[in-house]
């Protein structure tokens, strides 16, 4: 009896440690391989963010590059008004440098009653009048040169949905005379934004300071644009001019990451929305190669070891 006492506890003193062993051999590569997942994901989505925030960036430049040269379009054609001799004049500088049409649908000048004087390209609609547009109504009641950038909206000779980067017309005396604006159509933004190919669900947004979108890709404009007054992007604006948030799209409901900027020169804010559930998402590929390096290595620890006490009891039975 004594003698099973012994051979018991000599049992004991050699698995017990030998299994604790045997465990942490074989879970270290399963330990390794999540490690190498998780720090794979966390710089997946370390890239993703920085690469929204880059994308932000080269938006931001291209739509100030539209717009700059949409308004610079648009002084020229309002100073040869006002100081070369009205519309014939207009017309001659507009022949001498043509409108890229590119960027531009028409130049229109709209005189003081509301009714238009001059739209490049179209055929002025008799009875049509702005005096019930926000654009008009806004820059007759300015007293500075303040430029306004209208919601998508239909025009009414062009029938197309616009967007109108309006400027007030401020006669010598200082009275009102009237707007110019230079239109620009809405599906071109979006099919500018889609050429971008920010990713499977991903979104870039044009939303003015009103809080009203302009453009959007993968979504086309109907006559009433929503608004994002709820959108978390208000708060942080109130810090600072660029930034990132996340929240979940009063559009289609996804959840996505928000990288933003909001232009100087302009009241819009520019946005790339990446989905949250792909920030971190890792190649399937390097997943399995992680998880059968794992396996593989598991295998041959298990092997070794199983040798190795295999010899180590055999050369214990031997010696008792």
């Amino acid at each position: 009896m004594h003698e099973n006492v012994r051979k018991n506890s000599l049992a004991s003193r050699l698995i017990n440690p030998f299994l604790v062993v045997c465990a942490v051999l074989v879970l270290a590569p399963w330990a390794g391989a999540y490690w190498s997942i998780f720090d794979q994901r966390d710089q997946a989505f370390e890239a993703n963010v920085r690469q929204a925030a880059r994308q932000v960036q080269n938006i931001e430049n291209r739509i100030l590059d539209l717009f700059n040269y949409s308004d610079n379009y648009l002084k020229s054609v309002r100073r040869t008004y006002l100081q070369e001799g009205g519309l014939p004049a207009v017309r001659a500088y507009m022949r001498a440098v043509p409108l890229d049409r590119t960027i531009l649908s028409h130049i229109t000048i709209i005189g003081p009653d509301g009714g238009p004087l001059s739209v490049s390209g179209h055929k002025l609609k008799p009875g049509v009048t702005a005096k019930d547009r926000a654009y008009f109504k806004f820059q007759q009641a300015a007293t500075g040169d303040e430029v306004y950038l209208s919601t998508p909206r239909r025009g009414r000779n062009s029938d197309k949905f616009l967007v109108r980067l309006v400027r007030r017309i401020t006669l010598a005396d200082g009275k009102f005379g009237g707007v110019i604006f230079a239109a620009m159509e809405v599906k071109k933004f979006t099919h500018f934004f889609e050429t971008l190919k920010v990713g499977p669900d991903s979104v870039v947004n044009l939303v003015g300071v009103d809080k009203t979108l302009r453009a959007r890709s993968g979504y086309d404009l109907g006559e009433d644009a929503p608004t994002l007054d709820r959108s978390a992007l208000w708060e942080h604006l109130k810090i600072a001019n660029t930034g990132a948030f996340t929240e979940t799209s009063v559009i289609d409901g996804l959840s996505r990451y928000y990288a933003f900027r909001q232009l100087d020169a302009y009241p819009l804010i520019v946005s790339v929305g990446v989905p949250t559930a792909s920030l971190g998402l890792l190649d399937p590929k390097s997943i399995a190669q992680q998880i059968s390096i794992a396996f593989l290595l598991s295998l041959v620890i298990v092997g070794a070891l199983l040798m190795s006490w295999r010899e180590r009891f055999a050369s214990r039975r031997l010696s008792d």
